[in-house]
């Protein structure tokens, strides 16, 4: 968010990236940690002070990639979704 200087919210930045991933052969050659690192450094300079993602619970590999690069869990928040179209799941 964006404050003026009488601090009332004068507007907000949001994005959204969904399905960022490195292809298997290509995991643990720092190919992950680049795209973060760029993704994080774009942010800073446009402004933004905080990113979140989303990551499966039963994905150990993509959440200890992700807490070995300082983002923490919330514990402040439930994720929820609703089903419009049934589809076949292919999450972990």
């Amino acid at each position: 968010m964006k404050r003026s200087d009488n601090l009332r919210i004068t507007g907000q930045i949001t994005d959204n990236r969904h399905h960022t991933a490195v292809s298997v052969s290509e995991r643990k050659n720092g190919v992950g940690t680049a795209l973060v690192n760029a993704a994080i450094n774009t942010l800073k300079s446009e402004g933004i002070n905080k990113v979140a993602l989303v990551v499966f619970s039963k994905n150990q590999l993509g959440n200890s990639f992700w807490e070995r690069r300082g983002f923490t869990i919330r514990e402040d928040l439930i994720y929820r979704n609703k089903t419009i179209n049934e589809l076949t799941r292919i999450d972990t």
